[in-house]
């Protein structure tokens, strides 16, 4: 099984036959790891990161926390905490969301009804070329 840490895995998804498990980690180690830190409320990238697992959580005494995905964009990497409890860096509002979700609908309206391997490869690799441009505006708000 491969690291999440593992800054060579690209920005794809892992397949359907890989499973790659979530690490549990402090924020303030992820702040020291990563330099581009962002937050957002629960459930508000549940669009732009399908076929995207996050790459780590975290969790404290009343339990979950956040879950924390890590994106790979143009040589640099981005961590996105999403969750209610001690998420870091600046927050994300929804309304800087809804031009990438409204691509997120595009995509899953695109392949509506087709269930070929070919198919979801093809929509896999648009959700990260989505993630990409989303990367980009964050690195550059």
């Amino acid at each position: 099984m491969r690291s999440r840490l593992d800054p060579g895995r690209g920005t794809a998804a892992p397949s359907r036959k890989e499973k790659i498990m979530k690490i549990e980690l402090a924020m303030t180690t992820l702040k020291k790891i990563y330099g581009n830190v962002f937050c957002t409320g629960y459930c508000d990238l549940q669009k732009i990161m399908q076929h995207y697992e996050p790459s780590f959580y975290n969790a404290g005494v009343y339990g979950w926390n956040n879950d924390t995905y890590v994106i790979y964009a143009d040589g640099q990497s981005v961590a996105i905490s999403t969750g209610y409890r001690n998420t870091r860096g600046p927050f994300i509002h929804r309304e800087e969301l809804e031009p990438f979700n409204a691509a997120a609908d595009a995509i899953e309206a695109k392949y509506k009804g087709q269930f070929s391997e070919e198919a979801y490869d093809q929509k896999r690799n648009e959700y990260a070329a989505l993630r990409e441009s989303f990367t980009a505006y964050l690195l550059n708000r």
